[in-house]
């Protein structure tokens, strides 16, 4: 999924992250397809699959923070820069 994303096979992306969802529940893997739902401008998906990401441990810490920027991307594409600083911060 992430080499697709590089190339900006966004939709071969999504279903590279959900096969691999399928196999294992991930935060960065969670994190790794809303940051394609976000680049296909879907913020809705994008703000659910952050939310999934933050419910999940993961031995990267480093992850949660790239969650909160996206998250707060997320909102600010919304039109809601209340709940956007609140992820910046």
């Amino acid at each position: 999924g992430v080499r697709r994303y590089g190339r900006s096979q966004l939709d071969r992306a999504i279903e590279a992250f959900d096969a691999s969802l399928e196999m294992e529940i991930r935060a960065d893997t969670y994190f790794n397809r809303a940051s394609t739902f976000l680049a296909l401008g879907d913020f809705k998906k994008a703000l659910a699959d952050c939310e999934s990401a933050l419910t999940l441990p993961t031995d990267d810490k480093d992850v949660y923070k790239h969650i909160y920027v996206l998250r707060g991307q997320c909102w600010q594409k919304r039109k809601d820069p209340q709940r956007a600083l609140e992820n910046f911060n």
